[in-house]
């Protein structure tokens, strides 16, 4: 009886403690030892599980809510429903008539069709007065998308979502002036649906402004103790576009921007396969001045 007891007592000890803490033959044979093993083990898994813990919820957190941080849409009240006499913007249609974004037509036969994709935050007429100021070109037809999601237009944003309303934009200016040729130019974010609608649409030049390498390694920058990567919905990959690219490229940077480092232009500037020029703009953040850098901006577009 007593050899059974025994035996029943060896293997409990075993299986009470766990992968975290060996239990050795010594320890099993001896009552005192083995509620040592046992404490231990136990006070490692906790620890271990506490450490995951604290480790996930972060990671959880972060998956579930990102796009929350990298989405920032506005919606007016009123979005434009006629031309605006202060920039000239005027809804701009598809063929079955939801607007995809507004439109400042050249004040005769455009020589050309500029695409503007703005940033992750606010809508697109919050960008009228600058970019009609900018690119006053009275030759050239402006045409601004708004995001799906954001201003007054329908939809969720995401990506793929941004991806393909680039394409149908082009199209639908395409549709509209088929024999004028098409520049696109994208600021930060708006840089990666430039890219990627010049890598699948006939496009005669690129200007990209604060444009990131891709998404994903600006999160991962942002917290580089975490595992971000793999956890993006959106990476945004412009890198991946790029290399597909081989009309004429611009690209300006603030050598002082935080948020998007200038290192990522450093980096995109190479994957292009044709002529490319980065302009790296001393003592700029972010969001450029559009001073000197302005004028080579639309000169570039508009030439």
């Amino acid at each position: 009886m007593f050899l059974k007891q025994r035996f029943l007592a060896v293997v409990f000890c075993f299986l009470a403690a766990d992968a975290h803490f060996r239990v050795t033959a010594a320890q099993a044979f001896s009552p005192a030892k083995c509620a040592q093993a046992i404490a231990k083990s136990r006070v490692a898994r906790i620890g271990t599980l506490a450490a995951a813990l604290l480790y996930a919820v972060p990671h959880a957190y972060l998956y579930r809510y990102q796009r929350d941080f990298v989405f920032e849409p506005t919606h007016r009240v009123e979005p434009l429903k006629e031309k605006d006499p202060a920039t000239g913007l005027e809804p701009f249609r598809s063929a079955d008539g939801a607007v995809l974004g507004y439109v400042r037509h050249a004040e005769a036969e455009p020589k050309r069709v500029l695409l503007y994709f703005m940033g992750n935050a606010g809508e697109i007429l919050d960008w009228g007065p600058t970019i009609t100021s900018m690119f006053a070109d009275k030759s050239t037809t402006l045409v601004a998308m708004e995001y799906p999601g954001y201003g007054g237009r329908p939809g969720t944003p995401s990506q793929d979502a941004f991806y393909r309303a680039g394409l149908e934009l082009y199209d639908a200016a395409k549709a509209r002036w088929p024999n004028v040729p098409v520049n696109a130019y994208g600021y930060s974010m708006g840089g990666s649906v430039a890219t990627y609608v010049a890598a699948h649409r006939d496009v005669g030049k690129l200007a990209l402004v604060s444009p990131f390498h891709s998404l994903a390694e600006v999160a991962q920058s942002e917290y580089p103790f975490m595992v971000i990567t793999p956890l993006v919905k959106d990476p945004f990959p412009t890198y991946r576009f790029a290399q597909k690219v081989s009309v004429p490229v611009l690209i300006i940077h603030g050598n002082e921007d935080a948020l998007i480092p200038v290192g990522h232009a450093q980096r995109l500037v190479k994957e292009f396969s044709g002529t490319t020029r980065l302009l790296i703009v001393p003592d700029v953040g972010h969001s450029l001045t559009y001073d000197e850098e302005g004028k080579t901006l639309s000169g570039f577009l508009t030439d």
